[in-house]
Order: C-alpha cells, then structure tokens, then sequence
C-alpha cells in the first residue's frame, strides 16, 4: 500500500509541476492604464517563450500586482507588450519575471514611473529593456536589531586604498 501512496504523490507532484504558472493571480484593474513594449533579459540572455513579466506598485505599504504578460520570443528577440493599470502619474512601477522553465521569480531592473495613457517603448528598435537575474540585489540591509545597550566605535573608512 505504501509503494502505491508514494507513487500516486510523486504523480500528482510531477503533473502539478509540469502545469505551474506564475505565483501572482490577476492584476488590479484601474480605469487607467499604461503600455509597454519590453524586452527582456534573465541573467544576461533573452528571456524564453512562456515566462511573464510582472508589474508591480507599492500602495500604503501593500505590493499590488498592476499587469503581467507573456513573453514570446519572436525572431531572437524576448519581449511582450505589457498594459499597466495606473491612476496616478508618477507611480514607482517594480518589475519582477517568473522563469517558467526553472520555476523561480527573478527581480528585475530598471523600475520605471507611471503616465496615465502613455506608451513606452516600440517593436522592435526602441523596446524597453528589462533585466532580470539570480545576482540583482534589491536591498542588502535587512531590518536593523534594537540592542538594550550600546558601545562606540571609532573607524576610519578608505575609499580605493585612499582614507577619507
């Protein structure tokens, strides 16, 4: 019996696996809205047909997922045309790509502002061009540690071999 249990869960394991989607669901939908035409790079190659590219926006500490799209790679070039919702102009938009063939979110740069209405970037010489990778680092501080006593330190601080 217990042969049969751990067969039929590494099935259902290798079945779930292989119809995975990206972890974000749908987009908050707004009555405005942004477009925009990018390509898009993971680790330094073009990204492959079936990963998505998400945007995401910071509302009241909240991440709101905003849009999302398939990329498809047409002629060596990874892009897709992404409709952002957006109220307000000037909004942070973060982006982040799902790696469908290695089943992980990447960070990705460059963040971009919002503009009700607007479009950026065009197929296929002017797309906006995001990168994605295992390397990026978005925030190497992690949250400080509140200390019931204290102590000074005296350093001194060289830039290049040079002291400041």
């Amino acid at each position: 019996m217990k042969p049969k249990i751990l067969l039929l869960l590494t099935l259902i394991v290798l079945i779930t696996s292989a119809f995975a989607t990206d972890p974000w669901g749908e987009p908050v939908v707004l009555p405005g809205s942004m477009t925009v035409m990018a390509q898009v790079f993971i680790n330094g190659m073009p990204a492959s047909s079936n990963d998505v590219l998400a945007a995401m926006v910071e509302v009241a500490g909240t991440t709101e997922l905003r849009g999302k799209a398939t990329i498809q790679n047409i002629n060596g070039v990874a892009g897709c045309l992404i409709q952002i919702f957006t109220e307000t102009n000037g909004e942070i938009i973060h982006f982040k790509v799902w790696d469908e063939s290695a089943q992980m979110v990447f960070n990705a740069s460059p963040t971009l502002n919002s503009e009700v209405n607007g479009i950026v970037g065009s197929y296929p010489n002017n797309m906006y061009q995001i990168y994605a990778g295992s390397n990026m680092i978005t925030d190497p501080w992690t949250e400080p540690l509140i200390l019931t006593s204290s102590m000074t330190v005296l350093a001194q601080v060289g830039i290049s071999g040079n002291p400041t």
